[in-house]
C-alpha cells in the first residue's frame, strides 16, 4: 500500500507556492512503475514542475516528495485529485488506487515583511599617511524597519582598533560615526572598505560592506636652497674677500630619498602581509606588489625615473641602503630600473 498525503493544504493568492505531494511505502517490500497524474482546479497555474509522476521503485518505508511550484489566482477552498495511480507490487502485479482528492485552502496574500535597510556616507577628509587620523561618516536607516546594535570598522590599506557601536536607530533617523584609522598606503585613491553590522527589532542580522577610497598624503620633506648674494666671507682667498653668488640644490638628493623611502615603506609593509612565505615566495610577491604600487602612484614613478635619470642606478641603491641597512626584504634597484625603462617606453 502506498500513504498519499499534501505536506500543506494552506496557500496564498497570486504568489509563488511550492506544492508537496508525499508518498511512502508501508509495506514490506518494494514497490515498482509507480505513476499517477494531478488535476488542478483552474484558478490555479502551475508555474514549474510536472503534474505527471513516475516513480521507478520505492523501497519499504522509503519516502518520496514531488513538488511543483504554483501561484493560485484567487482566494477560496478547492480540490486537488490524483487519477490514474497504479504500481507494481513484490510479485510484479499491477495494483491500481481509486480517485484521491485533496481540499486545498487559498488565503489573501501576506503584506511583504518589513525591509532593513542603510545608507552609509564618508565625509571628504584627507589622512596623513602613517599617522593616527579620524574618518567621520553617518548611518542613515531608510527601511521600514528599526534598527539595533548597528557597528561600524574600516577594513583595507588602514588600520583600525575597535569597531564603533551606534546603538538603536530608528527609521528615518541618521547617526553620525567618528573612526580612529592609522593609513598602511599613501596615494589618492587608497582602498578601503567600511564594514556594518546591524540587526533589526524582528533579530534577523546583517551584514553590509561599502567599498571606498582616501587621499592619503605624505609629509614631504623640504627643499633646500641657500643663496649668498654679495656676501663677504672673512679670511678668504689669498688673503681678500670673496664675494659672489653661491647656490647649493638639494632637490636631487631630496628626490631619491622621498622615492627610497616610499620603496622601503612597502617593502615592510609587505614583509608583514607575507611573513611566513619562504624567501623565493616573498620576493616574487614582493616584485609584482611593487611594480603594481609604481603604476598605481605617477608620483612615485616619476620620481624614481627621473632620480635613475639623474643619479643613477648606485645613487639610488645607496639612498634605500642609507635608509635602511638591514631591510627585512628588499627587491634590488636593477630590477625597478628595467621596470621604469620598459613603462615609459610604452
Amino acid at each position: 500500500m502506498i500513504r498519499v498525503t499534501l505536506e500543506k493544504n494552506d496557500f496564498f493568492a497570486g504568489q509563488p507556492n511550492n506544492l508537496t505531494i508525499s508518498l511512502i511505502n508501508t509495506e514490506q517490500e518494494t514497490l515498482t512503475n509507480i505513476v499517477f497524474a494531478l488535476k488542478l482546479p483552474a484558478t490555479i497555474r502551475v508555474q514549474s514542475g510536472s503534474k505527471q509522476v513516475e516513480i521507478l521503485q520505492l523501497a519499504p518505508s522509503e519516502r518520496f516528495r514531488h513538488t511543483l511550484q504554483i501561484v493560485p489566482q484567487s482566494i477560496g477552498t478547492s480540490a486537488l485529485t490524483i487519477l490514474n495511480f497504479s504500481y507494481r507490487d513484490g510479485s510484479g502485479k499491477t495494483q491500481r488506487l481509486k480517485e484521491l482528492s485533496n481540499q486545498i485552502t487559498v488565503k489573501e496574500a501576506l503584506p511583504p515583511p518589513p525591509k532593513a535597510e542603510i545608507d552609509v556616507k564618508l565625509n571628504p577628509t584627507e589622512l596623513n599617511f602613517k599617522e593616527w587620523g579620524k574618518l567621520d561618516g553617518q548611518v542613515t536607516n531608510i527601511g521600514q524597519i528599526a534598527l539595533v546594535s548597528i557597528k561600524v570598522r574600516a577594513r583595507g590599506e588602514v588600520q583600525c582598533n575597535e569597531d564603533i557601536s551606534l546603538g538603536r536607530l530608528l527609521t528615518g533617523e541618521t547617526i553620525r560615526f567618528s573612526l580612529q584609522v592609522y593609513p598602511l598606503a599613501s596615494g589618492t585613491h587608497v582602498p578601503i572598505s567600511i564594514g556594518i553590522n546591524y540587526i533589526d527589532t524582528v533579530k534577523e542580522t546583517y551584514n553590509r560592506s561599502i567599498s571606498t577610497s582616501l587621499r592619503v598624503v605624505k609629509k614631504e620633506e623640504s627643499v633646500s636652497t641657500t643663496t649668498f648674494n654679495n656676501s663677504t666671507f672673512g679670511g678668504g682667498y689669498a688673503g681678500r674677500d670673496y664675494t659672489g653668488d653661491v647656490t647649493h640644490n638639494y632637490s636631487q638628493e631630496v628626490n631619491l630619498a622621498k622615492a627610497a623611502q616610499e620603496i622601503q615603506d612597502l617593502l615592510a609593509q609587505l614583509d608583514r602581509t607575507y611573513p611566513t612565505k619562504t624567501k623565493e615566495e616573498k620576493q616574487t610577491a614582493i616584485v609584482e606588489r611593487i611594480q603594481q604600487q609604481i603604476k598605481r602612484n605617477p608620483t612615485l614613478k616619476n620620481r624614481l625615473w627621473n632620480a635613475l635619470k639623474a643619479g643613477s642606478v648606485e645613487a639610488l641603491k645607496q639612498a634605500l641602503d642609507a635608509i635602511y641597512e638591514n631591510p627585512a626584504v628588499s627587491i634590488s634597484v636593477e630590477a625597478i630600473k628595467g621596470f621604469l625603462e620598459a613603462e615609459y617606453r610604452e
